[in-house]
């Protein structure tokens, strides 16, 4: 159920007219609605859960395909390159996938594990969290610094209406990003800001 909700996520982002913001009723009401254990993952920013890999011990970098993935939709979600995962899995032009599939995941050389998404609790404007001087460094590596307090662009714990510009600006930079360019890092922005 879980991939079928991000499946749904990805495609009203991508087809539709959804923002990156996600919340459950209890955010506008006074209901326990989704549940303590599915707001959290919610809070969390709905991850997929194990990436989309089986689970299974006998099938290590194996990504099943789901309903609607295209191979660049599966490359950016593995943070690899759909040429080499096209190459590792044979597939040549017009590149067609179906559900179900099996696919290789190619490894991706020289390039740090992408830290654990900390949930959108780690980026509320005002309050520190240590994900934020993470991100802080992201940025600042990719020279989207221009919002400061005139003393340049400083990493630090706190989440400052400086570092939501600078992060709608990077959100504007990048095509997956440019519909909803709110400054709010979500899982997406997490993970293109690390690769």
């Amino acid at each position: 159920m879980l991939h079928g909700l991000v499946d749904a996520f990805e495609w009203l982002r991508r087809d539709g007219d959804a923002g990156t913001w996600l919340g459950g009723h209890r955010d506008g009401y006074p209901t326990e609605c989704p549940g303590d254990r599915l707001y959290a993952w919610v809070q969390a920013g709905a991850p997929r859960p194990d990436n989309g890999r089986d689970d299974g011990p006998d099938a290590p970098g194996i990504y099943t395909v789901r309903v609607g993935d295209s191979l660049s939709v599966i490359a950016r979600r593995l943070d690899v390159a759909w040429l080499d995962l096209a190459d590792l899995n044979g597939l040549r032009a017009p590149y067609t996938i179906y559900p179900g599939q099996k696919l290789r995941i190619p490894a991706r050389p020289g390039l740090p594990p992408v830290p654990p998404y900390p949930g959108t609790g780690a980026f509320v404007l005002g309050r520190s969290h240590p994900a934020v001087e993470e991100l802080d460094d992201q940025l600042i590596a990719r020279e989207f610094t221009r919002h400061h307090d005139g003393n340049g662009y400083q990493p630090g714990p706190r989440f400052t209406e400086f570092t939501r510009r600078n992060v709608a600006d990077f959100q504007r930079s990048r095509p997956e990003l440019r519909g909803d360019p709110d400054g709010y890092p979500g899982p997406l922005t997490w993970r293109l800001l690390h690769t």
